[in-house]
């Protein structure tokens, strides 16, 4: 996204944005990521990492405490359909 050449993002979800933005989404996803694999390889289960994990820089963003389980449910489906994890 870093090297797309624009000023505003309109996504459809959420207010308009900058490239800042939607930079700090994509570390949002990211760090999201990291947590919820690093708890499935540790043996936890989804429902404890819906329980448990809560990136606190992002708490104060629209919808997180909506989209937050939501996000974890999709962060851990693909690498377990992948076999990374169990």
């Amino acid at each position: 996204m870093n090297s797309l050449d624009f000023e505003v993002m309109i996504s459809g979800y959420g207010e308009v944005g900058v490239k800042a933005d939607v930079a700090a989404a994509v570390n949002y996803f990211e760090e999201l990521r990291a947590a919820v694999i690093a708890g499935l390889q540790t043996g936890r289960s989804v429902a404890e990492l819906r329980n448990s994990i809560r990136l606190k820089p992002y708490r104060s963003w629209q919808n997180y405490d909506q989209w937050r389980e939501l996000d974890i449910l999709g962060m851990a489906r693909q690498p377990q359909q992948a076999g990374l994890v169990e």
